[in-house]
């Protein structure tokens, strides 16, 4: 343990005790002690989204169904909610010319953006990707797929 120097004012007393209690607080660290667990309050409307969010690649090369369920879900229109377009706008397309490729693409416009913005964005993970989807195309359908899939 250190040793800390006697003053012999008020001052110094009190920095003396603080230094005490803080030596104490270091000397009684263990770093086997199990971490203090928190909990957090989940909103009603709140879903729990995991601490890590896996790459957009591992959506695109999983054999599941995912991405098709996910792909169809995006390229159905729902009255009053955006289209796979607002995603794009996002990223950063250009809605006319990406209309004239994708549309043509046989798995779909969704599934041809989706691998584009892989391909531009190795880095974006499933959670970046339903967020643009919740709060661009206000699709909480597509969202709730994806996330499911980044839980799994």
């Amino acid at each position: 343990m250190f040793e800390v120097p006697i003053v012999k004012n008020t001052v110094g007393k009190q920095c003396e005790s603080l230094l005490e209690k803080m030596f104490k607080l270091v000397d009684d660290f263990s770093p086997s002690a199990p971490p203090i667990k928190k909990t957090r309050i989940i909103a009603q409307n709140e879903s729990e989204r995991p601490a890590v969010s896996k790459p957009l690649k591992d959506l695109v090369y999983n054999a599941s169904d995912s991405l098709d369920e996910i792909c169809k879900s995006l390229d159905t229109p729902v009255e009053g909610h955006g289209y796979y377009e607002d995603v794009a706008k996002h990223y950063g397309y250009d809605v006319s010319t990406l209309r004239s490729s994708v549309e043509t693409s046989p798995d779909g416009q969704s599934k041809a953006l989706i691998l584009s913005i892989m391909a531009e964005n190795p880095y974006l993970t499933v959670e970046g990707l339903a967020r643009v989807v919740e709060e661009k195309a206000r699709r909480e359908d597509v969202a709730r797929l994806l996330r499911e899939f980044d839980r799994k």
